[in-house]
């Protein structure tokens, strides 16, 4: 036997220890009902990819992977496995992408893991420590995601070698770093959020591909101006050309419109930015208004003042716009009014004077 695919169906009870084989190379149980994985086993060196996400595995989460181990892509995602992780994984030295998110698993990351791995996602666990600072010069890391676990210190400097990273999500967690400036310029997605990041933003290179930040709910000062707003072209695109991005796999949690929403994946002209609940002061910058696919943007409870800008009357894909909890000033521009996709608008609690815009969306509020 070489391939095994019963993904997809009710299959309860146990995995059996008879069913690795000895030729074995691609095996597929995921999405049944599966509880635990007899003992003892042996998986076969032949084995290359291996899905056994979103069942109902618990206990220690044990992988023999056999030295000179072919294995290319794990999943087991989605279960209640504990323990740590298992250095045996460090056997699998082409090991390109590793699902182990959505568990119980606590203990620190093996830095051996960090070789040739390009998915790396462990989002929902109970991961301590650091992050290791070991990413080699011919790294190919894209996706990175350790949300939501109790990880601490800061951002790996050595990041700066994966020139391919598009996705970076340590938000949720206990790190305490300045804004990860070295970070590739390929990015798409940079999330922060609730953790202990502090200092002035203050970054000289360009990202050209950025579409969602959420740096929200850390210690970010300064001026909002010392962002490279201009530069984030992507933030720019008109219209919905059909191209969407990370589908495979792809889990990302933003709270939008008031809510924590999953998403399992974004087009290219979708754009998020929330700056929210840091203490950020000074003025809105005016080229805000040019991020003309911007979906979601959160300033809220900040420090800053100065007029809303005029310009924010260009965001025409604009579907929610919090400003609260700051000290703002004027009035708010009768360019809002304009809007015709604006759902949530939140600017209580600033020093906001004068008449409320008509029209369109403004309508609709209570």
């Amino acid at each position: 036997m070489e391939t095994l695919d019963l993904s997809n169906n009710q299959i309860g009870g146990e995995i059996p220890s008879w069913i690795w084989g000895t030729q074995l190379e691609y095996m597929d149980l995921s999405f049944n009902r599966l509880t635990y994985v007899q003992k003892p086993y042996h998986m076969s060196a032949s084995l290359r990819e291996l899905y056994l996400q979103s069942n109902q595995l618990t206990g220690e989460l044990h992988l023999p992977v056999p030295l000179a181990s072919n294995l290319v892509y794990l999943s087991i995602s989605n279960n209640s496995l504990s323990g740590s992780i298992p250095t045996s994984l460090c056997n699998a030295k082409d090991l390109d992408i590793l699902y182990l998110s959505e568990n119980k698993l606590s203990g620190g990351i093996p830095p051996c893991l960090f070789e040739n791995i390009s998915i790396f996602h462990m989002r929902q666990n109970n991961i301590s420590g650091i992050i290791p600072d070991n990413f080699s010069m011919d790294y190919k890391l894209q996706y990175f995601n350790l949300n939501n676990n109790t990880l601490e210190g800061r951002i790996p400097r050595s990041l700066e070698r994966c020139w391919l990273l598009k996705f970076m999500d340590v938000g949720n967690n206990n790190m305490k770093d300045t804004f990860p400036c070295m970070l590739s310029s390929t990015l798409r997605v940079l999330i922060l959020n609730s953790n202990k990041f502090h200092g002035e933003v203050r970054c000289h290179n360009s990202w050209d591909f950025l579409q969602i930040v959420d740096i929200s709910s850390n210690h970010f000062n300064g001026s909002l101006e010392s962002f490279n707003f201009s530069d984030w072209s992507a933030m720019t695109l008109q219209g919905d050309d059909g191209i969407a991005i990370f589908r495979n796999g792809f889990v990302m949690t933003l709270n939008m419109k008031g809510m924590n929403l999953e998403l399992n994946g974004i087009w290219n002209d979708f754009s998020i930015i929330d700056l929210s609940s840091n203490n950020f002061q000074g003025e809105i910058p005016n080229v805000i208004g040019n991020l003309t696919s911007l979906h979601n943007l959160n300033f809220s409870h900040n420090a800053l003042n100065g007029n809303i800008p005029r310009s924010f009357g260009q965001l025409s894909h604009l579907e929610s716009l919090d400003l609260s909890g700051n000290q703002l000033t004027g009035p708010i521009p009768m360019e809002l009014g304009e809007l015709t996709f604006l759902e949530v608008l939140n600017l209580s609690h600033n020093k906001l004077v004068g008449m409320i815009p008509n029209g369109h969306q403004f309508q609709t509020f209570s």
